[in-house]
């Protein structure tokens, strides 16, 4: 029986990765245990069918695809992080208010979505305005219009924004800028 170049390869890598699992599982036992035993279920089903996808990928060949996915996204990785950085503290001010409006309010508050709703002062305290807005209380005139045209670009209803969230941010503005 003549085994072929294609299958004594297969054979091989097939071995190759056996091996370094086994080297990998008896180096890494006794932390790896205690790390597991911390997830979990959730975690733990997470992370079998990541190992599950791994293995598979670099059994069937895949693994190439899957390293030039990786690495494409390292190369675009520099580009991208300092937008996500700079903007990150007002989506992260804009996902607490989110937050916090549908605990409190529930049903309430989604039925009252439309710009008039939330445009009266009695709804927003100054320090929620800065939160919305993403300023800190010594912000001038300046940084708050700057603030409000940056968060408006971004969530406009025009460009597939909320409505709810637009007239928070236009509240906020208006409750800074009359102080």
């Amino acid at each position: 029986m003549a085994v072929n170049a294609s299958t004594r390869y297969s054979l091989f890598r097939l071995l190759l990765i056996l091996l370094v699992a086994g080297i990998a599982y008896y180096l890494l036992l006794s932390p790896l245990k205690r790390w597991l035993a911390s997830l979990s279920g959730p975690a733990k089903k997470l992370l079998a069918a990541a190992v599950l996808l791994f293995i598979l990928l670099v059994a069937g060949g895949g693994f190439n695809v899957l390293t030039g996915l990786v690495i494409g996204l390292l190369a675009v990785l520099p580009r991208i992080l300092p937008v996500i950085l700079r903007y990150l503290p007002q989506l992260e001010s804009l996902l607490r208010v989110v937050l916090k409006t549908r605990q409190e309010g529930g049903a309430q508050q989604r039925t009252q979505h439309t710009y008039g709703s939330a445009n009266s002062s009695k709804t927003m305290s100054e320090a929620e305005a800065y939160e919305v807005l993403g300023l800190q209380p010594t912000a001038d005139e300046k940084e708050i219009i700057d603030a409000h045209r940056r968060l408006m670009q971004k969530n406009h209803p025009d460009r597939g924004g909320s409505d709810y969230l637009a007239a928070k941010i236009n509240l906020a503005k208006k409750i800074l800028l009359k102080r």
